[in-house]
């Protein structure tokens, strides 16, 4: 996966140190197609080909030590939802992120986000994942009222 001009580097994602991507105030990854997505992969989080996704972690986990971010999302990570042999890749991410970024600064909210492009009275079904991460925030993340049926949940 490439880099491009978002951030001012241009390069292999997995070839650039965390430490020179510059600080940001709000991280979104779009996820890159991910192994747990793919039928038959039971080490999903050990597979080579989760490197990229992972990278992004490390990314985010590099910058939520300095005070300036307050935000990420990963984007469409509906691929982690099934389990696979009874382990929940969705799981597996919410407790690296959790456990690295509360080790870090207890000011740190990570929630899953379903939602589905009904649920925004759009003429369409298409449902999507989202881990989001909030620091310093007043409560529980909550729902735009115009939306309809969408839920933040708490793990």
């Amino acid at each position: 996966a490439l880099v491009n001009v978002h951030c001012g580097l241009s390069g292999d994602i997995l070839l650039i140190r965390c430490s020179h991507f510059p600080f940001a105030t709000k991280i979104v990854v779009g996820a890159p197609c991910l192994p747990w997505s793919m039928k038959g992969s039971r080490d999903s989080w050990e597979d080579p080909r989760s490197d990229v996704f992972r990278k992004c972690l490390q990314i985010i986990v590099y910058q939520a030590r300095h005070p300036k971010l307050r935000e990420f999302v990963l984007e469409n990570v509906m691929g982690m939802v099934p389990e696979i042999d009874g382990v929940s890749p969705l799981a597996q991410v919410i407790d690296f992120l959790k456990e690295k970024l509360l080790a870090i600064s207890p000011e740190w909210t990570v929630q899953l986000f379903f939602v589905n492009s009904v649920d925004f009275c759009l003429p369409q079904t298409r449902p999507r994942v989202y881990v989001i991460g909030v620091k310093g925030g007043s409560g529980e993340m909550a729902m735009p009222q115009f939306a309809t049926t969408a839920t933040f949940v708490q793990n």
